[in-house]
């Protein structure tokens, strides 16, 4: 199967359910069936979450269709600016994010920019390594290691391949642009968890630097 293939295939699993949930909400207003006003109201609110989570699909497929193409622009970033705007997000999450010193000479290049970077990264470190998860941030000779585990100081344990489709289309576009980004993603054998690495790069002429 083709990652096209992949993509069609998960996005139609991942549009079955919201579009269900939008199609019941509305019948059941079709048909007289919600009579107060309350239950109307929250059904409309249903019904437009569930569009949303439709349009969002559609956004991420494109995304996908357009990177695919060539057409993600590539950035080079301080390594430093980019944990940092992660840990913003995972702060706001309600998340835990520990770093050592990231070195101010050390820069990665990214597929796109270091929020969009950003955001993909923390999606796929909790969201596919385990909910509530803490990221160790690393930064040696390789690059940028994250660590996603429940014991931020428990050794690695053995690493496989991550299955990027295995999570649905919004994760599979995270973890493309992490791919895009030249980066790696590997799940640990045993538990849940993830580690994702960054290599460093040298500038390179035709990249914006940031």
């Amino acid at each position: 199967m083709t990652d096209t293939e992949r993509l069609l295939h998960v996005l139609l699993h991942d549009l079955r359910t919201p579009i269900g949930v939008a199609q019941g909400y509305l019948r059941m207003m079709q048909e007289g069936r919600l009579t107060a006003a309350a239950e109307g109201e929250r059904a409309v609110a249903k019904a437009l979450t569930a569009l949303g989570s439709t349009a969002r699909l559609c956004q991420s497929a494109g995304d996908y269709l357009e990177a695919t193409t060539g057409h993600s622009r590539m950035t080079d970033v301080a390594a430093s600016s980019l944990v940092a705007q992660m840990e913003l997000i995972a702060t706001s999450q309600s998340l835990i994010a520990t770093s050592g010193r990231i070195p101010a000479g050390l820069r990665v290049s990214i597929a796109g920019n270091v929020s969009q970077m950003s955001d993909a990264l923390v999606l796929v470190l909790t969201t596919a390594g385990g909910n509530r998860k803490v990221i160790r941030v690393e930064a040696d000779d390789l690059g940028l290691r994250f660590v996603a585990a429940a014991d931020p100081d428990a050794p690695v344990p053995d690493v496989a391949p991550f299955d990027e489709w295995s999570q649905g289309l919004v994760v599979a576009v995270a973890c493309r642009r992490i791919a895009w980004s030249a980066g790696q993603i590997l799940k640990f054998v045993s538990g849940n968890g993830l580690i994702v690495r960054l290599p460093p790069i040298n500038a390179t002429p035709g990249r914006t630097a940031q």
